[in-house]
């Protein structure tokens, strides 16, 4: 035991320091505003030479890969007519034009989609539906594909483009089997075009941020429904990428071989993303090939291999090669990995390390295997738990074994399961991080499935994976199965809604299921299918080629049950729990159970030794259920028919309620909860800072006016409640009395970058607290109006010191108190000179946000209006029947509220109005983490020393010795139990022994005294014959 807490604590020290060195690098990248396409520039111009990517014979430098992407940048941003914010289709093969491509578009602003080039008919139909599909870029072997669905396309897509990728040919009219008649749609070759004209193209490139969106992926998800487009930004793969580099221990000399398909986000995305951000070479193949897999790593020198699902048992099923051990792969990564596999695959294949990876495309929890332990998909942290409550999003929580709801206890959070048990993975959202944010789909409805509220407080919300794990005592996870309406087969998601859709379009609409089943030995779940009809009221084959010809290959179901007895619920839903449990199994059922065979495409009945063999393993080595040597296996398409769906159109009302949220969740945010809010006045003594204060909130704090001769800087802070309509603010006035009177005084400002920076770390210390307090008052300093007297030319040396020592811990906002003190042109002359010496000293002032359409406009306005002029008073006078706060002067009155008159309208309404929220979020996204970013720097160097490992071991063993004293304490009880029991057995023993001597003894003399009697007998008749004789 106390060897695996030894390992545990070893396995978590790594972890806790590499997520303090990624936390580092995001967070520096978030700073500087990086995307995706400014840290592959930066990778392209630095390694030029370097091969980015390796295909068959073909290598692409970072230098050749920056201009194609660049090339296609230009053709669709000027010749194709596309716009930055377009959103695209990419249907395509493995190759390194595919990456080329999408790279290229995202540098044009265009939001490619990754397409399964698997999907056909409906399927493909949902996938273009789901977002606002402008063009298509596709390979020519799927040019009849998009005809077959051409006609629905069109009706809502009208002015769809088509591209296709075609190197061998240079028309743009293609026919898929080279027919001469008319096409249903004219495509675009681009790729003649790029080698003619694209050559010297100037660099078209979109200015990028660091949140935008990147891309989107597909995934069926746990809800069941129609395809799903998942959001993907920059932040999420930026993180995504430098976490996995770090977790894997990728170096930058490695090369990694990259068989799956490019449209899958772990292969096409984040491995990818290590040739871009990481700047480390990829390998790509066509497809993955279990025959091919070694050759292929010992031809391009790969040294880090990739698997999902089923693709390692594949390989585990060739027979012994050479290959298998002279490669250069020191390490595995990828999903799905079986325990019973795990050492079998290492040492047949000399396999140093296994990093199995759990994660979903859209999810916001990921979990890494890092210490090859057998068949887990990842850990959570055992010791750290003061800093997994601030960067891990992920727990488990306990589900119903047949509905799989979430199981609550009384006050209404999900109940967490203990380890040992199996539950469901969720992911909280927390904004420390953009990956632990649950970005969603494009389809809003689909997101809010995917939503589960109140995990571990009221209020919280997050992400349910629809994926059930175990968890052991020391943290390990490890994968069971999926829950709801999908199951997982060939490394895929397959949606049961969409099975079950193309089965009641062919079967008139009968009731029928489907579902998952384990087959053998198999990774994930099979589809099955029940169908409500007799043998006779369906033609099994015909369905068979409906389900090719609209269904990608892993969603065919691989059994089909027909009967007319399906038990259904009290709202008319057939019961899949006893369906599933009982499996396609002939035994148990008397339904006739069909078998799909994939070499003849046709469905045969399933006998008991067919069955047999399925379990085995027999009939998959025969009849390619497997099929272990290409893992993307194609469709045969049918060519037209004369099959029509046939479509039940419901009427109802398009408003359900849904446009209320906002509301219900402003209510609930505000009924018991004040916003804090603290507001720094920094100025001279006499500038007008308290009734500035008055006049800004439209009431008189009543606080007590600061005198000049104060020694030292005084910080003070009052806090007041204040109300309107319904909303709470919990408002604190910070007031530095002294501030800049002495002219003796040294470093004046320091009294005010201390107590910003006490605030700063009160915050920062309960968060790394062990229980963190749900309600605590927020006492960091938002804003900071610097007050700069209207007496001058511009800023004082004085003003120049304390901004620029304040400017990375706090908003500030430039203002001119008494600016009725001196004419229009003087202000005017005054506040250029003030945003000169600001921008020359370079001083970072707070900027009102003009990237929301909504505000942008007044925004814009009122940053022009920067440093503001002031007035301020607490003198009132009747106008009108309205009281109007004014200053009054011998020549005329100064209207404090009149825009015309100075700039404290605009003011307040910035502040107070728009962008009070902005103020409170930008504090917290940029200064609070920068200040966070430098304790955690600072934790790392203490870390980082000699003594460190002893210190922290120590500091562990100090919190263990009480437990193992009291462990030791039971432990001499026990031995001191056995010790006794030991005595009183052995004295048991003894006397028993002691009995048994002393009747051996016993027995021996009666034997000797026999021995005796019959001597003296003997002699007795040797001595006397006669008597003998007559005695005879």
């Amino acid at each position: 035991m106390m060897n695996d807490m030894w390992e545990c604590f070893k396995r978590d020290l790594k972890s806790g320091i590499g997520v303090v060195e990624w936390n580092l690098l995001w967070r520096r990248w978030k700073f500087s505003n990086e995307s995706v396409t400014t840290v592959f520039k930066k990778n392209a111009t630095k390694n030029g030479d370097k091969i980015a990517i390796r295909y068959m014979d073909d290598k692409w430098t970072y230098k050749r890969l920056d201009q194609f992407s660049y090339q296609i940048a230009n053709y669709f941003a000027s010749v194709a007519g596309l716009k930055a914010g377009d959103e695209v289709a990419i249907m395509m093969n493995n190759k390194p034009e595919y990456v080329g491509i999408w790279l290229g578009l995202i540098k044009a602003g265009i939001i490619p989609a990754f397409i399964n080039t698997n999907n056909r008919m409906d399927c493909l139909m949902d996938c273009l539906k789901a977002f606002n599909c402008k063009a298509i870029i596709y390979d020519l072997e799927y040019y009849s594909a998009l005809t077959d669905i051409y006609d629905e396309l069109n009706s809502v897509y009208p002015a769809m483009k088509y591209f296709v990728w075609s190197k061998d040919h240079n028309y743009n009219v293609i026919d898929s089997n080279n027919n001469t008649g008319p096409p249903k749609f004219v495509s675009e070759s681009f790729c003649q075009y790029l080698k003619n004209h694209c050559k010297n193209s100037l660099e078209v490139f979109h200015k990028r941020n660091f949140k935008d969106i990147l891309l989107y992926v597909f995934t069926s998800g746990t809800t069941g429904g129609k395809a799903k487009a998942a959001i993907e930004t920059d932040a999420r793969i930026l993180l995504a990428a430098s976490g996995q580099k770090i977790g894997y221990r990728l170096r930058n000399s490695d090369n990694i071989y990259l068989p799956l398909p490019l449209y899958h986000a772990f292969g096409g995305l984040l491995i990818v993303a290590q040739c871009l951000i990481n700047g480390i070479t990829i390998t790509i193949a066509d497809r993955f090939s279990a025959s091919k897999y070694w050759a292929d790593c010992i031809k391009h020198e790969c040294t880090i291999g990739l698997y999902i699902g089923e693709t390692c048992r594949y390989l585990l099923a060739q027979p012994s090669s050479p290959y298998d051990t002279q490669h250069s792969i020191r390490a595995m990564c990828g999903i799905g990995l079986r325990k019973e596999y795990w050492n079998q695959f290492k040492t047949r294949f000399a396999i140093r390390h296994i990093f199995e990876f759990y994660g979903a495309s859209e999810g916001n929890v990921y979990l890494v295997n890092l210490n090859d332990k057998e068949g887990s998909c990842g850990f959570i942290p055992y010791y750290y738990w003061i800093f997994l409550r601030l960067i891990y999003t992920g727990c488990i929580i306990k589900v119903d074994p047949i509905t799989y709801e979430p199981v609550r206890n009384r006050k209404g959070l999900c109940k967490m399961i203990k380890p040992g048990d199996i539950g469901c993975l969720v992911g909280v959202n927390k904004k420390i991080s953009p990956i632990y944010v649950f970005e969603g789909y494009t389809n809003k409805n689909e997101t809010n499935k995917k939503l589960i509220y109140n995990i571990r407080s009221n209020g919280d919300s997050g992400f349910i994976s629809g994926d059930l794990l175990e968890m052991d005592r020391y943290g390990y996870m490890y994968y069971k199965d999926r829950i709801g309406d999908t199951f997982r087969w060939k490394g895929e998601n397959v949606s049961t809604n969409d099975v079950e859709a193309v089965l009641q379009n062919y079967v008139n609409l009968k009731d029928c299921t489907v579902f998952g089943v384990t087959v053998g030995k198999c990774e994930g779940r099979a589809g099955m299918a029940v169908i409500n009809a007799e043998e006779n009221e369906i033609d099994l084959q015909e369905l068979a080629q409906q389900l090719i010809k609209r269904l990608p290959p892993y969603a065919i179901p691989l059994f089909i049950r027909l009967s007319t007895n399906i038990e259904l619920t009290g709202t008319y839903k057939l019961i899949k729990y006893k369906l599933r449990q009982n499996g396609f199994k002939p035994q148990l059922t008397d339904d006739l159970i069909y078998y799909f065979n994939r070499k003849s495409n046709t469905y045969e009945r399933l006998t008991n030794d067919l069955y047999e063999c399925i379990e085995s393993g027999e009939l998959n080595k025969n009849e390619s259920l497997n099929d272990n040597d290409n893992y993307e296996v194609k469709p045969t398409i049918s060519c037209e028919s004369d099959y029509q769906p046939l479509v039940r159109v419901i009427e109802c009302d398009p408003s359900v309620g849904i446009a209320s949220l906002p509301e219900q969740h402003v209510k609930r945010v505000l009924k018991n909860k004040s916003i804090a809010f603290n507001i720094m006045v920094l100025g001279q003594t006499g500038v007008g800072k308290t009734t500035l204060m008055d006049s800004l909130f439209n009431t008189s704090f009543a606080n007590e006016s600061a005198r000049s001769h104060q020694l030292p800087v005084d910080v003070i802070i009052h806090y007041y409640d204040l109300n309107e309509k319904d909303v709470h603010l919990k408002l604190g006035i910070i007031e530095s009395r002294g501030f800049g009177d002495q002219i003796t005084c040294d470093n004046p400002c320091k009294p005010i970058v201390d107590y910003i920076v006490q605030q700063l770390n009160i915050s920062f210390e309960e968060e790394i607290k062990l229980k963190v307090r749900t309600k605590r008052h927020d006492t960091k300093v938002h804003l900071c109006l610097y007050m700069i007297s209207p007496i001058g030319h511009g800023l004082q040396a004085i003003d120049i010191q304390t901004l620029k020592a304040l400017d990375l811990l706090t908003n500030i906002i430039p203002v001119i108190g008494k600016s009725d003190l001196i004419n229009k042109e003087e202000l005017q002359r005054l506040k250029s000179n003030i945003m000169s010496d600001i921008e020359n000293n370079g001083i970072k002032i707070y900027r009102f946000p003009i990237t929301e359409p909504e505000v942008a406009d007044i925004n814009n306005k009122c940053n022009d209006l920067l440093p503001f002029a002031l007035v301020a008073s607490n003198d009132f006078i009747t106008i009108d029947d309205k009281q109007i706060r004014v200053r009054q002067y011998p020549w005329g009155t100064v209207e404090v509220e009149n825009k015309s008159h100075c700039d404290f309208m605009h003011l307040r309404d910035m502040i107070l109005k728009v962008n009070l929220e902005d103020i409170r979020q930008t504090l917290e996204e940029s200064h609070y983490e920068c200040y966070r970013r430098h304790r955690l720097e600072t934790m790392m160097k203490a870390l980082q020393t000699d003594n460190s490992y002893e210190v922290i071991r120590r500091i562990v063993m100090e919190k263990l010795e009480p437990r193992l004293k009291a462990k030791e304490k039971e432990l001499k009880a026990i031995e001191s139990q056995i010790h006794q029991k030991f005595e009183q057995i052995n004295k048991q023993r003894m006397d028993e022994k002691m009995i048994l001597d002393f009747d051996r003894q016993r027995l021996d003399e009666d034997i000797r005294t026999l021995e005796i009697r019959k001597k003296l007998l003997n002699i007795k008749c040797n001595n006397n014959p006669s008597k003998s004789s007559k005695t005879k």
